[in-house]
């Protein structure tokens, strides 16, 4: 079911992918997309109890979409994510595969375009295997579709890198609930040039 799962993402991010033709001669060609490579981690630690978090994502940009003075960018994202939690002499951990359907960033407000700081929304659905222990000490795995929703900001450091604050939360219930926020850099592979 994993492999179906990203067997059809990744279809999708290469149907995406392809530039549209033009239908009449003469008109010009769609500007380039940026697919952008991101590494998002992050490492909490309170008494004896500990949880980390490293996610590696492949972005690319779908459209922009301009609302009178202002402007979104929209972006899919394939990702992978592993997290680890220890409490109470207990740990579990999650691998996950999703697809940020979303992730809306704004990059212009009332007309004016926003170059060092951008703020995002991202909404999308992530597939996980969890394995924990139960109360009698066993390893207990599940698997489970739940849909993920989340909100950054990303800084700009150049023209091909930037870094980034996000926090993210599946809408599982109970002990499947996989949230956390996370620091990450991501760097533009194709794309990137100035305007």
């Amino acid at each position: 079911m994993m492999n179906n799962l990203i067997a059809g993402i990744c279809a999708l991010l290469l149907a995406a992918s392809v530039p549209a033709k033009s239908a009449a001669a003469g008109e010009p060609e769609e500007q380039s997309k940026d697919l952008t490579f991101s590494l998002d981690g992050s490492a909490d630690s309170y008494g004896e109890a500990g949880s980390s978090e490293l996610r590696a994502g492949l972005g690319l940009e779908a459209a922009s979409m301009k609302l009178g003075s202002s402007a979104l960018d929209w972006d899919l994202e394939l990702y992978y994510s592993y997290s680890r939690s220890d409490t109470d002499g207990g740990d579990s951990n999650a691998n996950s595969a999703g697809l940020d359907l979303a992730k809306l960033m704004l990059s212009r407000w009332r007309g004016k375009e926003l170059e060092a700081v951008k703020p995002y929304l991202l909404a999308g659905a992530e597939l996980t295997r969890l394995r924990e222990r139960n109360d009698d000490g066993e390893r207990v795995t599940s698997r489970f579709l739940a849909p993920t929703l989340g909100a950054g900001l990303e800084f700009k450091l150049n023209r091909r890198l930037s870094l980034s604050a996000e926090y993210r939360s599946n809408l599982a219930g109970g002990a499947r609930r996989v949230s956390g926020a996370t620091l990450g850099l991501s760097w533009k592979l194709l794309g990137g040039e100035e305007e």
